[in-house]
């Protein structure tokens, strides 16, 4: 079994899938499960033209410009890419999909940050459900001299350590379970730490920017969503499959 794409948005569930993968290795329609770890809840190239947001088959949109479409970008880690100037961002509708379990869940995407936030931006919101730090159910950003990532879970913020050099494409990436969090930079455990439950709300999960001041300068490319915690070995397999 394959990927089910409809633009650049992806879904599967849970199974075995057909082997071998895209002929460059990269993610694609053609990709199977397996290269990806098994049950993708939500995946997106951004390969496509996001100025009308990603569509599916019924020509809805699955995903929105809020409040302003990125641009597509050539140069990307594998094929396009999206890039952000600090005033646009991406909603995933519905919310509902981003409730994980017990099982917990994984977020992953490549980043390639061009100007770092300053003084005054403080952090880059990368993709979250709901406003990190304080009120989001889960998040990435990146922040901080030299830049790092920080990991957010429900009234709890992990800060990695793992330099992130500006103009270079790095893969990030968090899982959580209700024991602990998990953060990632180009495959490696960057922090792990104790974490609580979540707190959930009806906002739709976020990419790119959460409000007027956090918006990232840089590019953005094959955004995953998982409703279970990869292990390790999973989460390296998304850098190189």
């Amino acid at each position: 079994m394959t990927l089910v794409c409809i633009a650049d948005v992806c879904t599967a569930p849970s199974g075995p899938g057909d082997a071998g993968g895209g002929p460059d290795g990269r993610i694609d329609a053609n990709t199977p499960i397996e290269a990806l770890a098994s049950g993708p809840t939500l995946l997106l190239l951004m390969d496509d033209d996001p100025s009308d947001g990603a569509l599916d088959s019924a020509e809805n949109h699955a995903v929105t410009c809020d409040p302003a479409c990125p641009n597509l970008a050539g140069n990307a880690h594998a094929g396009q890419a999206y890039r952000f100037h600090g005033k646009e961002s991406l909603a995933v509708a519905p919310a509902s999909a981003f409730r994980p379990g017990a099982a917990g869940f994984t977020l992953a995407t490549w980043v390639n940050v061009i100007t770092p936030p300053d003084d005054v931006v403080l952090f880059y919101a990368l993709v979250a459900k709901g406003l990190p730090p304080d009120d989001a159910s889960f998040g990435l950003s990146v922040t901080g001299s030299p830049l790092h990532a920080s990991y957010y879970t429900s009234h709890h913020q992990a800060d990695g350590s793992a330099p992130l050099a500006l103009g270079t494409w790095h893969h990030v990436a968090m899982t959580w379970t209700p024991a602990s969090v998990t953060g990632y930079v180009d495959g490696v455990q960057d922090v792990q730490q104790a974490s609580g439950p979540l707190v959930f709300d009806d906002t739709p999960l976020t990419i790119g920017r959460n409000n007027d001041a956090n918006g990232l300068v840089g590019f953005f490319d094959e955004l995953v969503y998982y409703d279970r915690a990869l292990s390790a070995t999973e989460v390296a397999a998304l850098v190189t499959p």
